[in-house]
C-alpha cells in the first residue's frame, strides 16, 4: 500500500526518520503507540469509570425527576390551601393525588372530569378492602364533600330554595 502524503503511514514514517529521531531521542513524542497497548489499559478500569460516570447520570436524572413531581405537589398543596377544606379533607385530597400519580397535580383542582377519575378509582379501592360499611361510607361522604367544595363552592352555602333557581 502506497503512502499518502496524509495518511497514517506518512506521519510514522517522518517521527520514524532519522532527522526527526535525534531531536525526540528515538521516542514517539505523542505516546500513540504506547497508550493502546493492552499492558498500558486495564479493562476493568476502563468498565468501572464507564459505570460510575451511567450510575451518576442515572442518578442526576432521577433526582431531578423527583424534585419536579415534589415541586408540582407543592404547587398543588399551595392552591388546595385556598379552598374552602377541612384538613381531614386536604389529607384525603392529597393521600389520593399521591397514590394515583397525577402528572400535574394541580390540574385535579381545575378539572372535574379528572377528579371524578380518580375519585371512582378510589372509591373502587375503598369499597374493595377490608373495613365497616360505616367508615367506607364516611369516607365516601367525605369525597363527594371535596368535589363539592372543589368545583361547585357556591353549592355548598346556597339555601335549597336558591339551588332550585338553577334548575329552571
Amino acid at each position: 500500500m502506497a503512502n499518502f502524503p496524509f495518511g497514517f503511514g506518512f506521519i510514522d514514517n517522518i517521527l520514524a526518520s532519522p532527522v526527526f529521531a535525534p531531536k525526540c531521542q528515538g521516542k514517539n513524542p505523542f505516546g500513540i503507540d504506547s497508550f493502546f497497548t493492552s499492558s498500558q489499559v486495564d479493562s476493568r478500569l476502563v468498565l468501572m469509570i464507564l459505570g460510575g460516570i451511567t450510575l451518576l447520570s442515572v442518578a442526576i436524572i432521577y433526582g431531578t425527576y423527583r424534585y419536579q413531581r415534589w415541586c408540582k405537589f407543592k404547587e398543588f398543596e399551595n392552591e388546595m390551601k385556598s379552598l374552602d377544606l377541612n384538613p381531614e379533607q386536604e389529607g384525603t385530597l392529597g393521600d389520593m393525588v399521591r397514590r394515583y400519580q397525577v402528572g400535574e397535580p394541580v390540574q385535579i383542582l381545575y378539572s372535574p372530569k379528572l377528579f371524578d377519575d380518580m375519585a371512582t378509582a378510589e372509591m373502587k379501592r375503598i369499597l374493595g378492602s377490608q373495613g365497616s360499611a360505616e367508615a367506607k361510607q364516611k369516607f365516601i361522604d367525605a369525597i363527594y364533600n371535596i368535589r363539592t367544595k372543589t368545583y361547585h363552592p357556591d353549592w355548598a352555602t346556597e339555601t335549597p330554595s336558591e339551588a332550585s333557581s338553577y334548575v329552571r
